[in-house]
């Protein structure tokens, strides 16, 4: 999710093609900014050229990180990582949560809404949050967070194997 002066699309910027469509969830100001002009620009800053290759450069990095994550976490633990990092306290009641439909978890966590849905609802069951239309309240942060933390290895150290090698 992107915040106050974050930008996307700019991998339009060398094509000119979109590559991403962007939903907001509250009223927004947005600049366009042409392939061609840009161009134009960059040849004659290169300052922006260089912004504008470290924000791909950091495009690059995020998309190979989420990339990795789907392939090497379960659903269960993107889903508790996004919902934490996400968390706040709400306005009116201080319960931690969460504004987010579960088409938007879903798209964020690389999974279709009908997975995270079920995966929500095993969480709901467990008591660990509550999900309520375009909310979802994390009631035991603490667990969700024990479910994002590394497996400890349980193999014995290598001296410790019993047999041979040959």
């Amino acid at each position: 999710m992107l915040g106050p002066d974050d930008v996307f699309g700019e991998l339009a910027l060398t094509t000119g093609e979109r590559y991403v469509t962007a939903h907001a969830l509250t009223d927004v100001d947005v600049a366009v900014v042409r392939a061609d002009e840009t161009k134009a620009l960059a040849r004659d800053d290169p300052e922006l050229l260089d912004d504008i290759l470290s924000l791909v450069d950091e495009r690059l990095r995020r998309a190979v990180a989420v990339a990795s994550e789907i392939l090497s976490d379960s659903l269960g633990v993107r889903i508790a990582r996004h919902l934490l990092d996400l968390a706040s306290p709400g306005p009116a009641s201080g319960e931690l949560e969460v504004l987010i439909t579960q088409e938007e978890l879903a798209t964020l966590v690389g999974a279709t809404r009908e997975a995270v849905n079920r995966e929500l609802r095993r969480l709901a069951r467990r008591g660990w949050l509550r999900l309520e239309r375009r909310r979802i309240v994390l009631l035991r942060p603490e667990e969700l967070a024990s479910l994002t933390e590394p497996v400890r290895r349980r193999d014995p150290p290598v001296d410790q194997v019993q047999g041979s090698i040959y």
